[in-house]
Formats: C-alpha cells, structure tokens, sequence
C-alpha cells in the first residue's frame, strides 16, 4: 500500500471519527453512522500498518510496541507512524511483492 493510501485511510478515520463526536454532541441523528464509518476506517488502518510491521524485518519488540500502540493510542500511534516510523517499515520488508495489491 503507497503512503498516500494510508494517510487517506488515516485522516477519513480522523475525520469521521470527530465529525461523528460532534453530531452526537449537537444530537444529530446520523452521528451513530459517522462513528461506525470511523471506527471501520481505523480497525482498516490499524490492520495495514500492523500487517506491514509484523511481516518486515524489524525487531520483535519494536512490533510489540508499534503494536500495543496501535491497540491502545491508535490515532496517536498512527500519526507516529505516518510521519517516521512507515518509511523505516517500508525500507525493511521482508518480501515487496507480499504488499502489493
């Protein structure tokens, strides 16, 4: 997956999820739908960066905190992520041809 793609998935997680924050403040009736969308969008991201880090050749407890974080911080882990920690993934991968689809 290119790095664009994962920073749209990252910010339509973002953004849903806070445009979904605030209608169900102001109680609008779609928030339920902004929310499942952006929960959907972030269990999507968390899935490819987690694949991308267990299948590269980092160290294993570098994949265990990329991967506690993204269970537990995940908007915050993913923007670590997205700005310095994917180019060291990308750069270290065991097989390209695996992650590309």
């Amino acid at each position: 997956m290119m790095k664009s793609d994962f920073l749209i998935l990252y910010i339509v997680s973002f953004v849903t999820t806070i445009v979904g924050a605030y209608f169900k403040i102001r109680h609008v009736s779609i928030a339920e739908t902004f929310l499942i969308l952006g929960i959907l969008a972030s269990i999507t991201y968390i899935y490819v960066a987690l694949n991308e880090i267990w299948k590269s050749n980092i160290p294993r407890h570098e994949k265990i905190q990329w991967t506690f974080g993204f269970l537990f911080i995940n908007s915050i882990a993913g923007l670590v992520y997205l700005i310095s920690g994917r180019k060291k993934v990308m750069n270290s991968l065991k097989n390209e041809d695996e992650f590309k689809f």
